[in-house]
């Protein structure tokens, strides 16, 4: 379909402007889209600096917090720590201290009990028997474990209590092991 004259003219930029517009419109989308991925990318990137910030200010209030807890906490044994030291040079007697203080509680009748019951049994005998001679006997300089021959025996081992000369020199995690029967 042909048109004349002025109509023709008219269609003919209408659909000029028609183009351009969609042109222009492709190329504005495209900022657009760019703009959005960028702010998007912004946004993305400022929410995890001040979630970084946020957890910086709450880790900062937690500390301040244990902080002014432990603050009070020294205050109060500070001072429980004082009335203590003015209760014991007003009369040391208060307090037993070191050597008097176990004397006087290995002496109570229900410890020395204990103590009885536990040296009555055979394997104890044996075991302290043991230890004692086994004090006698020091670990050589630069000795290796004897089991992983790779770190320096630390550790004296009994196998056997009845035997208590018979000792192995042992690293502490293959004692340790061996106590708990992993060897």
């Amino acid at each position: 379909m042909k048109f004349e004259g002025e109509r023709k003219r008219k269609y003919e930029r209408e659909y000029y402007r028609t183009e351009q517009r969609q042109k222009y419109l492709k190329e504005y989308n495209e900022k657009l889209s760019t703009r959005k991925r960028k702010l998007e990318y912004e946004r993305k990137e400022s929410t995890k600096e001040t979630r970084r910030k946020y957890a910086q200010k709450e880790s900062s209030k937690k500390r301040r917090a244990k902080q002014a807890r432990d603050k009070r906490k020294n205050k109060v044994y500070h001072s429980r720590l004082l009335d203590y030291q003015r209760l014991y040079r007003e009369n040391p007697n208060v307090n037993l201290k070191g050597k008097e203080y176990s004397r006087k509680y290995n002496q109570r009748p229900e410890v020395i009990q204990r103590r009885k019951v536990y040296l009555s049994n055979v394997k104890v005998k044996k075991k302290v028997k043991a230890r004692k001679k086994s004090e006698r006997i020091k670990i050589p300089n630069n000795k290796l474990c004897e089991i992983c021959n790779i770190k320096d025996a630390k550790e004296k081992h009994h196998e056997d209590y009845n035997k208590p000369l018979e000792i192995i020199f042992l690293c502490k995690s293959c004692h340790s092991k061996l106590g708990r029967k992993k060897l």
